[in-house]
């Protein structure tokens, strides 16, 4: 099946708990992202299309549908609701997620908290507009300081493999539902 889209799964290695909403109606409801619902509901609709089709094509020659309820259930799962929310629950579980995300995310959370406290007049932009711009060395040490931050939570996001930013939320490949006048 492996042909028709790709799985939901958690990317990077350990800690990193990025979910695609292009890869489950779920998660794309609960980052209220339109264009990846619209997405999803898209590829429920070819899935439909693709069951139908199944269906017929069966029917005509004779053949039990079972196969094609199997493989619209698979499909379903693998691609609409998403493997992740199948295996784990959507968000049954959401305190051993967060457990999970906490124990494996500790030292950046430690970081951004850190950075959140002692460079608090630097990232108040409502001060930092109203004030001369010193040259202190705590300034420094804070631009520096989200610089590294900035770079490091960028370059996590790159290796994660993560393309759902760059979707642009249309389909590729065979449309199933050409000719079935939907």
């Amino acid at each position: 099946w492996n042909a028709y889209g790709t799985a939901t799964t958690s990317s990077g290695s350990g800690g990193n708990w990025i979910f695609d909403p292009y890869k489950s109606i779920h998660y794309a409801r609960s980052c209220l992202c339109l264009p990846a619902i619209r997405y999803n509901y898209e590829k429920e609709r070819q899935i439909k299309c693709m069951y139908h089709s199944c269906i017929s094509n069966n029917a005509q020659n004779g053949l039990p549908i079972t196969s094609c309820d199997v493989a619209y259930k698979e499909r379903e799962c693998l691609y609409v609701e998403g493997a992740q929310c199948a295996e784990h629950g959507c968000y049954d579980h959401i305190w051993d997620t967060l457990i999970d995300y906490l124990e494996n995310n500790w030292l950046g959370l430690v970081n951004s908290i850190g950075y959140i406290i002692i460079c608090n007049d630097y990232i108040d932009l409502s001060k930092f507009y109203c004030s001369k711009v010193s040259g202190d060395w705590d300034h420094a040490l804070c631009g520096l300081w989200g610089g590294v931050t900035t770079l490091y939570e960028i370059s996590e996001v790159a290796d994660s493999g993560w393309e759902g930013m760059y979707n642009d939320g249309e389909l590729e490949g065979t449309d199933y539902c050409s000719g079935m006048g939907t």
